[in-house]
């Protein structure tokens, strides 16, 4: 064999070393391996030689495609790798497998539902949300894939969170990996949300506070608010006010005109009273703040709603000698003082700004601006007396709700009584006539002279103040002003006299009610409300009008609620001497 044909044998073989002896050049050039077409090396400068595939598609388009690194890569394996290739390239498909996307982590799927679902939407709870996510729950999956996230994986997270931040922080940041779960779904073909069915950790209903301010409590905190700064005046207002906590924060001198009160809302704000008017005792409050220059805040220690206020809290609570409560329970105590003042309850919930359920929220629109000044001056007044212990006889203190008695149980059958069926009346107890004697002989009150007896019992035997007496006999409604209209032809039981009263005359009131049932008895048309309403309906008929409502029939009867023991002590009253 000559010496030029052995030589030209050495040539079409490459090896690994052969590779790693190329000569290194100022600049890269290429090389083609003998032993395999299309299959080329470039030597850099510096560095290790790299693997490259050459081939033409059925276009005629030279496409290069790179195997790899000779430090990586044995010559072998990048002839395997270039073979594959070009029956990829003549197929007219690409050099290489296209490598599958890259998962989504969690951290961009919760950036992306940030941004388009919670700022789109205006959540006013965005930060509290970011706040959640960039302290519970990036730390533990930031980088990992959206999709391979489990229940097991929510169960953990969970358990960490519970142990460390509480069972209700654990409940919110499911609730928000539900919503993120949801909103992703939507724009996945083939994902099942694993957010969906979570257990709370929390039962619902388990959070709500019941806490309410007694009136030892109320006056305590008053006292200490009184002396306090603007902190305390702060307390009061909520107290005054039965407003949210940073709607008062929000309180500027711009929305206040004279002492009425217009209270801005913001989009996707919870309902407020709107357009309220301050009581004397709310005004000289908010009067007695400093006014700062380029502050117009009303409570300038708010930077914003949110400010922490657990400070001067805990210095109130410590000269007020109270626990246990916090700001929104004033709002709490203040709707139900409200209640405790005779404020009728859809007046009170609107002064609350709460929405009113059902089809009325659409079509009742009347603002109740005067219902809600008056609802408001009546909190304040019974928060006045309260404070400074001025007693009235129109408010009875506020006490905790009675523990309901166990029916039946260990304790009947204990007892050494037999057991008596007894018969609940759902329109209050009897009244006795044993009873009226011996409240009357017990605690005889003082008898006018000439005043009837009826009107002089009444006041001390009927369970509502003589002030809501005075107020239900003001409050006709059209219907029942026909009825007194239609009986004027017997001028011996209208009720007009009684209507032109004041209110600040009740023995007056009291003696035309007691002269209109003395003179009924003594006729016998009438021995209690009943027989009165038949009475007004004979004369109805002769006229030629209707029959009476049954509403006003009913409230005449004694059958409405809370009149069934008026309409007993009436009955019982008419039996005795006069």
């Amino acid at each position: 064999m000559s010496e030029n044909l052995i030589r030209r044998q050495r040539r079409k073989s490459f090896t690994d070393a052969m590779v790693a002896a190329l000569p290194r050049r100022p600049k890269r050039y290429t090389r083609a391996d003998p032993e395999q077409r299309s299959h080329y090396m470039r030597i850099p400068p510096r560095g290790p030689v790299a693997y490259h595939t050459a081939a033409r598609d059925p276009y005629g388009k030279l496409v290069w495609s790179q195997n790899g690194t000779a430090d990586l890569l044995k010559i072998e394996e990048s002839r395997e790798i270039t073979r594959a290739k070009i029956k990829r390239i003549k197929a007219g498909l690409p050099a290489s497998e296209p490598l599958p996307p890259r998962p989504d982590s969690f951290k961009s799927v919760a950036e992306s539902w940030l941004k388009r679902y919670v700022a789109k939407q205006g959540l006013r709870s965005q930060r509290e949300i970011e706040r959640c996510l960039r302290v519970y729950v990036y730390p533990h999956w930031m980088d990992r894939a959206f999709t391979s996230i489990g229940r097991s994986d929510l169960a953990k997270l969970k358990d960490n969170i519970e142990d460390h931040h509480g069972a209700r922080t654990a409940d919110l940041v499911g609730s928000y990996l539900s919503t993120i779960g949801n909103w992703y779904g939507e724009r996945s073909d083939d994902y099942i949300n694993p957010f969906l069915r979570h257990k709370r950790r929390v039962p619902k209903g388990a959070g709500k506070r019941s806490r309410l301010l007694n009136d030892d409590e109320l006056r305590r905190l008053w006292a200490a608010c009184e002396k306090a700064d603007s902190f305390g005046r702060f307390v009061m207002l909520l107290l005054l006010t039965a407003q949210r906590r940073g709607a008062l924060a929000r309180m500027r001198w711009r929305d206040l005109d004279g002492d009425v009160w217009h209270m801005p809302r913001e989009p996707r704000e919870k309902g407020n009273g709107g357009v309220l008017k301050l009581p004397p005792l709310a005004l000289e409050i908010v009067r007695a703040q400093p006014r700062l220059a380029g502050n117009d805040r009303v409570f300038w220690m708010f930077r914003n709603e949110t400010s922490s206020l657990a400070e001067p809290k805990s210095r109130l609570d410590k000269n007020c000698d109270l626990s246990g409560w916090v700001l929104h329970d004033a709002r709490r105590t203040a709707r139900s003082l409200m209640s405790r003042a005779g404020v009728p309850s859809e007046h009170a919930e609107r002064v609350l700004g709460h929405v009113i359920p059902g089809i009325e929220q659409i079509y009742n629109r009347h603002q109740y601006f005067e219902e809600k000044a008056s609802a408001l001056a009546k909190l304040a007044q019974l928060i006045k007396q309260i404070a400074h212990d001025e007693p009235s006889a129109n408010v009875l203190p506020m006490e905790p709700p009675a523990k309901k008695r166990a029916r039946g149980g260990a304790a009947m059958r204990d007892s050494a009584q037999p057991a008596k069926k007894r018969r609940r009346s759902r329109r209050g107890r009897k009244i006795r006539d044993a009873e009226i004697v011996h409240l009357l002989e017990k605690h005889p009150p003082p008898r006018p002279p000439g005043l009837p007896l009826l009107p002089w019992a009444l006041p001390h035997l009927w369970p509502h103040p003589i002030e809501v007496e005075i107020e239900r006999l003001k409050k006709w409604d059209a219907h029942e002003a026909r009825l007194i209209e239609a009986s004027d032809a017997d001028k011996e039981f209208s009720l007009k006299p009684l209507l032109g009263i004041p209110s600040d005359k009740p023995k007056e009131l009291f003696a035309a009610l007691g002269a209109f049932y003395d003179r009924a008895i003594d006729r016998g048309k009438a021995t209690d409300f009943k027989q009165r309403v038949d009475h007004l309906a004979a004369l109805l008929k002769a006229e030629g009008v209707a029959e009476p409502k049954p509403r006003a029939r009913d409230y005449y009867a004694g059958r409405g609620r809370g009149n069934a023991m008026r309409m007993q002590m009436n009955r019982k009253l008419g039996k005795l001497p006069r």
